[in-house]
């Protein structure tokens, strides 16, 4: 905030920090220059504070840096058990650093100046993961990643709750103690010649790395994303490709058939991982598949998971522009009369953007019937009521206490294809409250959906999980001989 007042682009926590630690740290050995260079580097950051008028609101913690650094000016050289430990300091500082900085960003008053901070941070996250990773520190990486992965949310969200610890090691271990067993969590991070994959099942965490062309890797997935919405040939075959490269040396923990939930890399967010091949059938055929941002997020989300309660089924009038939905229209009147007593209907003129969202957060189950839009700006993303739209940034300001199923019955509700974005429909959402949101990766057919949500919400209702609902959806999708990006664009986010 303060360099925004200034108009002074320099941030605060400088790259030539973490890129002196990243040489540094590895394998905790110590050379002479780089100790030097950490040095330098926070004696340069001391100096920009103190040109900052004496600013109350700069971090503490990034003045203790310098003094790290002033306690080394008298050598030139630091033995190693003294560096690792002035490292050490610097790990824990930057963590809780990175953390005032993310809570002083939600006070910033222009949008833009907090996603370009949401960037930074997250790049300088990233950073830091990698050198855990070459550090051998899986845990503390993992943690770093999956952080990286809400600052958006964390950001333009609502406050969460504070968190003094400093020691990413310590917080990774609990966040891995607070995933549910039964289940089995793969959270992937793409670098350009390596995809780093963390496999979390029953209390254990298992570290592999895969040898692999980043850019060709996201290639093979826009174009088999291509091939699926056009009905090409070979579609198994690039299906298998792609089994094969994401999950095809993790078979050994991925025995039985409990729920997967899969934490791709922001490259990796476009990918239809229910539509992946692993020879003998689709993965969805295998097991039930839900996506997340965060593993943060998935702890977080999942207080209320089935389709028990009350359902708002909404069906507003198309937009002049828009062509008219039959299936949709079928598809919410069936719906309705599947929920019966417990269902309410918000059909045409009275599916107003104010109606529904002074409603919504009154159900337990939530049906929205109509077009979606995905924006190059995330968060102007809409869901289209007639003339108007709800953007993604209103449904961020939703507070959602019942912990509702959100399906969205439209195109392009969680379409993350580009890797850039951090916001989709869905995952706003998921920031309001929502313990799980059905979206679309893509352009869908109207009648196609109209089968696909009808199924899913006749198992939902009897109180299915809504990932094995949806998985129960296209298995009749596929034994019907659908089209396979009629099923595939679709898949539960929590």
């Amino acid at each position: 905030a303060d360099a925004e007042e200034r108009g002074d682009t320099t941030w605060m926590i400088d790259i030539s920090l973490l890129r002196a630690l990243a040489r540094s740290r590895i394998g905790d050995s110590s050379p002479d220059a780089d100790v030097g260079a950490v040095r330098d580097a926070a004696v340069r950051m001391e100096r920009r504070a103190m040109t900052m008028s004496g600013r109350s609101s700069l971090p503490v913690q990034l003045t203790a840096l310098g003094d790290v650094a002033r306690s080394n000016r008298q050598s030139r050289s630091v033995h190693a058990p003294s560096a690792a430990r002035v490292f050490a300091a610097a790990d824990s500082n930057l963590v809780i650093a990175l953390s005032e900085l993310e809570r002083q960003a939600r006070d910033i008053p222009s949008s833009v100046t907090r996603s370009l901070f949401a960037e930074r941070a997250q790049s300088l996250l990233l950073l830091a993961s990698d050198v855990e990773v070459m550090r051998g520190h899986h845990v503390a990486a993992l943690w770093l990643s999956d952080r990286a992965r809400e600052v958006a949310v964390r950001t333009f969200g609502a406050e969460d709750e504070e968190n003094s610890a400093s020691d990413a090691e310590r917080l990774g271990r609990e966040m891995l103690k607070a995933v549910p067993p039964g289940i089995t969590l793969v959270h992937q991070d793409l670098q350009p010649d390596q995809l780093l994959t963390w496999v979390i099942h029953d209390g254990s965490v298992h570290f592999v790395t895969t040898p692999i062309s980043a850019s060709a890797l996201v290639a093979d997935i826009e174009q088999y994303r291509s091939d699926l919405q056009e009905n090409s040939a070979g579609l198994l075959d690039e299906g298998k490709r792609l089994y094969k490269t994401l999950f095809g040396r993790l078979r050994e923990y991925m025995t039985g058939r409990e729920l997967l939930v899969y934490s791709p890399a922001p490259a990796l967010r476009g990918i239809p991982v229910p539509a992946l091949h692993d020879g003998e059938a689709f993965l969805i055929e295998r097991r039930s598949v839900a996506v997340t941002p965060s593993i943060s997020t998935f702890i977080r989300t999942r207080p209320h998971i089935d389709g028990a309660g009350t359902a708002l089924i909404t069906l507003p009038s198309p937009s002049g522009a828009s062509l008219y939905l039959p299936g949709a229209s079928d598809e919410a009147a069936t719906v309705a009369k599947t929920y019966g007593v417990r269902g309410t209907s918000l059909i045409g003129a009275e599916a107003t953007p104010d109606t529904f969202l002074r409603m919504v957060p009154q159900f337990n189950v939530i049906h929205l019937g109509t077009h979606g839009h995905a924006d190059g700006r995330p968060l102007q993303s809409g869901i289209e009521f007639g003339s108007e739209q709800i953007r993604a940034w209103q449904i961020m300001t939703l507070r959602l206490p019942l912990a509702p199923v959100v399906v969205l019955a439209s195109c392009s509700t969680d379409d993350e294809s580009e890797g850039r974005t951090t916001i989709t429909l869905s995952s706003a959402f998921i920031a309001a409250g929502a313990s799980a949101v059905v979206g679309s990766l893509w352009e869908v057919e109207d009648r196609a959906t109209g089968r696909l949500m009808i199924d899913f919400h006749r198992h939902l209702s009897q109180e299915v999980s809504p990932a094995e609902s949806l998985a129960l959806a296209q298995q009749a999708a596929i034994a019907r001989h659908e089209d396979i990006a009629s099923w595939a664009a679709f898949h539960v986010q929590m």
